[in-house]
């Protein structure tokens, strides 16, 4: 299948998100002098709906304090957000972009945090653009997303790390090529039935760039 369009997870695919959310914590336990264990508990606790604002929101900050703890995460998080890409991925994604295919982003969580945190990845702005960058809600299904703005999926690459998004995706958008990315530091996921049969998996960025540049053929994928 000839892809002229490639959409991108973004937690754990293109983000270390874990140290991006370690780097807001400690931050945050610094200033307010408490343990950042109780944050990471709260943080954990909040599952798929969890957001820096929420977090403050559920300790007990209010107003003033609030919005100042907001702007030092967004200062923090955006002077050093790109060095949380995955090694390499600020390239892959541009030379996915000289190969000519459009690309887009589609991501799930609590919209403003998801907003938040790929407004601070200056590195990919250039090349994930709008109007294809989709922000899906915590509790959304991003394969419906997509059969709503794709259609079926022809033309279509999405790279994801995560099976349970790529099953649905693939019952939504049934001609899409689907990739899923494994990496060592970060697979949270594990092995999956899927892999190599509903969906193509890498394991570093030379066979993200064979499947997505290079056109490494894989059945049924």
């Amino acid at each position: 299948m000839e892809m002229t369009m490639i959409l991108w997870d973004f937690d754990n695919t293109l983000f270390r998100t874990w140290l991006h959310t370690r780097l807001a914590l400690e931050h945050l336990a610094k200033a307010t002098e408490q343990s950042v264990g109780a944050f990471y508990e709260i943080a954990d606790r909040m599952e798929t709906d969890y957001s820096f604002e929420g977090l403050l929101e559920h300790i007990g900050f209010k107003g003033v304090e609030r919005e100042e703890q907001m702007r030092l995460y967004r200062e923090v998080g955006g002077r050093e957000a790109n060095q949380f890409l995955f090694s390499g991925m600020a390239r892959v994604v541009h030379r996915c972009t000289v190969a000519g295919n459009v690309q887009g982003l589609i991501t799930r969580g609590v919209i403003a945090h998801q907003q938040d945190k790929f407004a601070a990845v200056s590195d990919l702005h250039g090349d994930i653009i709008e109007p294809h960058r989709h922000f899906v809600s915590p509790h959304g299904v991003k394969g419906e997303v997509i059969a709503n703005i794709y259609g079926n999926g022809s033309g279509l690459a999405v790279v994801d790390d995560n099976p349970e998004d790529l099953k649905g995706i693939r019952q939504h958008a049934p001609m899409a090529f689907l990739l899923r990315v494994r990496w060592s530091e970060r697979d949270l996921f594990g092995e999956h039935e899927g892999d190599n049969r509903l969906w193509a998996v890498a394991t570093s960025t030379e066979e993200i760039l064979d499947f997505l540049v290079r056109r490494r053929s894989h059945g049924g994928c």
